[in-house]
Formats: structure tokens, sequence, C-alpha cells
């Protein structure tokens, strides 16, 4: 997973500039979590290797596009404090995945647990839908009266 994400994530820095940061936290978050059902259908260790590179593939792009959104809403002067602010953010929410999932897979079985990165990748895509309504609003002139 890590490998297929670092190197979308490097691709990203390609990308078209039409194909908006909306755009692509929309699209990766509804990949992510499209790629995280498949979590489900492996019941050996290869099939599983195979799911786990392909749902690395959205991880880079979310990232790499969540922060460059962090450093267009950041308020002068606080970018880095911004930046902190999302990097804490990664490893608070892995935290929290994986100590619900490891509840999830010691009562309910690991069937039970894969539902918890579904659920991370649907929240992602709906925080990355406020996120395009703070940017249009962020990009809106301001009405003078």
């Amino acid at each position: 997973m890590g490998l297929s994400s670092a190197a979308t994530a490097l691709s990203a820095a390609y990308w078209p500039r039409r194909f908006t940061l909306n755009a692509r936290w929309l699209a990766c978050a509804a990949l992510m979590a499209g790629f995280a059902s498949l979590l489900l259908l492996p019941a050996t260790a290869l099939p599983m290797i195979l799911v786990l590179l392909v749902l690395g593939l959205p991880v880079g792009p979310l990232m790499v596009t969540v922060f460059a959104i962090g450093g267009l809403v950041a308020p002068t002067g606080k970018l880095g404090t911004v930046m902190t602010a999302l990097a804490s953010g990664i490893v608070a929410g892995t935290a929290l995945g994986s100590s619900i999932a490891g509840q999830l897979a010691q009562n309910d079985g690991y069937s039970t647990a894969f539902l918890v990165p579904v659920c991370a990748a649907a929240a992602l895509f709906l925080l990355g839908a406020a996120a395009a309504v703070v940017l249009r609003k962020k990009k809106a002139p301001v009405p003078t009266t």
C-alpha cells in the first residue's frame, strides 16, 4: 500500500491543472471507498497483497491534495500550524481507526474490521465536499455595499 501510495503521490505533481483540487479530493476519496470494500474479498495472502497495492493508489494523491488545500486556506502566518495540524490528524486518525478496527476484529471478526477503512474513506469524501464549499466561498467575490 505504501509503495503504490508513494508512486501516485509523486505523480500528482504532473496531473493537469484542470483536474482541480476539489475534484481530486472527491475522486480519490471515492476510489478509496470503492477499493477499501475490496478488502472483504480475499481469502488468502496473495490476493490481499494485491488489494492493498490497489488500495494505496488514491491515498498518496489524496494526502497531497489535502495538504495543498491546507496551504490555500491557511491564514497568513499560520501555514506551519495548519500543516502540523494536518500531519497530527493523520496520526490521530490512524490511531483511532486502528483502535476501532482492532476492537471490531477481536469481537466480530476481521471482515467487520475491514468496514473501518470503507467508512473512513466515505467520511473523507464528505469532508472533501465540505472543503469544496469552503473553497468556493473563499473564491467568491465579496459583495460591496
